[in-house]
C-alpha cells in the first residue's frame, strides 16, 4: 500500500492511541488488583547471599514475602540464616537442641513456617523444652548443607545435641552434587542475568498485574509429573552402588563435624510426592531397573550399617492419600499443609527426642 494513501497516513498517525490506551489500562488494572488485596512480592534487601565455594545461603536476619502461584508465604531467618517463625529475633540457632539439614522439602517451600513439617515438629518439640533450628535451604544438595553446617558449628557457636538429616530422593540420588548460583540483589540466578531476566524478575516482585495473570494461568493446574530425571533417582543399576558409597562419605563428613562432643545424627526419609508414579513407568524405563523403593532402601542400609536412627515419612503421604487430602501445593510438587502436618507428627513420634537431646551431651 502506498504511503501516499490518505487513509494509510491517518492510520499511522493514530497508531499511538491503542498503545496509549493499553498502557493506561495496565496502570488502572494495577490499581484495581492492589485495591482488591493482591500483594506484590517485594523482598526486603534480598533473601540470599553468596556462600562457600560458589554456593549460597539465606541471608542472616532476613525477611521476605514470597507470592507464588501456589500461594503467598513469609520467610524469616535468624542470625545464621535458619528459618524461624517470626522476624522478632526470638529464635537463635546457637540455642538449638536439634539442627535440621535438608533441601526445599525440609525448608517448607510454599508454606508459612507454622504449617511446614519442620514447623509442626518444632512446635511439638517445644512442648518438651526442645528447641529446633531449621538450616535447610531450597536448592541445596548434601555437600552444600555440610558446608553450611560446618560454618555454623565451627565458626558461629551453633552446638546442637542432635542433627536431623532430612533425605529426599534428590539428596540421595545426587550425593556428590553441589549447587551454585549467581546472586544479584539477593535473588538467585543460574548465571549472570541479562536485561530480559532482570526485567522479568522486577515484574514478578513488583507488579500485581503480572501476579494475577500468572495465577490465572496456573490456577487449578496439577503438580508436575515425574520426569526421566526424577525416575533416574530410583534406578537400581550399577550407579546405585557408587551412590551409596558416596552417601557414606557425605555422612562421614557430617559426623566429623561433631568432634569430641558427639552430636547424635538422626536420618529422615522424605519421599517425593510423585513417588507413587514410579511404578507406572513406560516399559523402556522399567527396563532400566527403576523401583520406588530404591531411595528408602539406600537410607535404611546406611541407617543399619552406621547405627543411626531412621524416621520414615512415607506413611504421611499414604495417610494423606487415604484421607483424600491434597498431597502437594496447587500446581507445585512440594508437600501441602496436610502432608506437612502428618510428617511433622511422624518426625516427633519417630524418635525418642527427650532422650537424644537429654543429659549426656554437653554443649560447649
Amino acid at each position: 500500500m502506498s504511503t501516499s494513501n490518505p487513509f494509510f497516513r491517518r492510520v499511522v498517525r493514530l497508531a499511538w492511541i491503542p498503545a496509549l490506551v493499553f498502557a493506561l489500562s495496565v496502570f488502572v488494572a494495577e490499581g484495581v488488583f492492589r485495591a482488591a488485596g493482591v500483594r506484590v512480592a517485594a523482598t526486603m534487601e534480598g533473601f540470599y547471599e553468596p556462600f562457600g565455594q560458589g554456593g549460597f545461603r539465606h541471608r542472616g536476619n532476613a525477611a521476605s514475602f514470597m507470592n507464588w502461584h501456589s500461594g503467598p508465604f513469609h520467610v524469616y531467618t535468624d542470625f545464621a540464616g535458619c528459618r524461624v517463625a517470626t522476624p522478632t529475633g526470638d529464635a537463635d540457632a546457637r540455642a538449638a537442641d536439634v539442627l535440621v539439614l535438608g533441601d526445599s522439602q525440609a525448608f517448607g517451600q510454599g508454606l508459612e513456617y507454622e504449617r511446614t513439617m519442620m514447623g509442626e515438629f518444632a512446635q511439638l518439640a517445644a512442648t518438651k523444652g526442645i528447641a529446633v533450628a531449621n538450616a535447610s535451604v531450597a536448592g541445596h544438595f548434601f555437600k552444600n548443607q555440610i558446608e553450611l553446617a560446618r560454618w555454623m558449628i565451627e565458626q558461629n557457636g551453633v552446638r546442637p545435641r542432635a542433627i536431623l538429616l532430612c533425605l529426599t530422593p534428590r539428596f540421595l540420588g545426587n550425593p556428590d552434587a553441589y549447587s551454585d548460583a549467581f546472586i544479584h540483589n539477593g535473588s538467585l540466578f543460574g548465571a549472570k542475568p541479562g536485561k530480559k531476566e532482570l526485567i522479568k524478575k522486577w515484574f514478578s516482585v513488583h507488579s500485581a498485574v503480572y501476579l494475577s495473570v500468572r495465577d490465572a494461568m496456573q490456577r487449578g493446574s496439577k503438580a508436575p509429573e515425574a520426569s526421566n530425571a526424577v525416575f533416574d533417582l530410583y534406578s537400581q543399576g550399577p550407579e546405585n552402588v557408587r551412590r551409596v558409597e558416596m552417601l557414606r562419605e557425605r555422612i562421614a563428613e557430617l559426623e566429623a563435624l561433631t568432634g569430641p562432643r558427639k552430636i547424635t545424627l538422626v536420618l529422615c526419609y522424605a519421599p517425593l510426592a510423585v513417588e507413587s508414579q514410579v511404578e507406572t513407568l513406560a516399559e523402556s524405563a522399567k527396563a532400566k531397573g527403576v523401583s520406588s523403593n530404591v531411595p528408602f532402601e539406600n537410607t535404611a542400609v546406611l541407617s543399619k550399617e552406621l547405627g543411626l536412627p531412621l524416621i520414615d515419612l512415607r506413611p504421611a503421604l499414604a495417610g494423606a492419600r487415604a484421607a483424600k487430602e491434597p498431597v502437594t501445593l496447587d500446581g507445585d510438587p512440594h508437600y501441602g499443609s496436610d502432608v506437612s502436618r502428618r510428617a511433622g507428627g511422624l518426625l516427633w513420634s519417630g524418635a525418642d527426642w527427650p532422650t537424644i537431646v537429654g543429659p549426656g551431651t554437653e554443649r560447649h
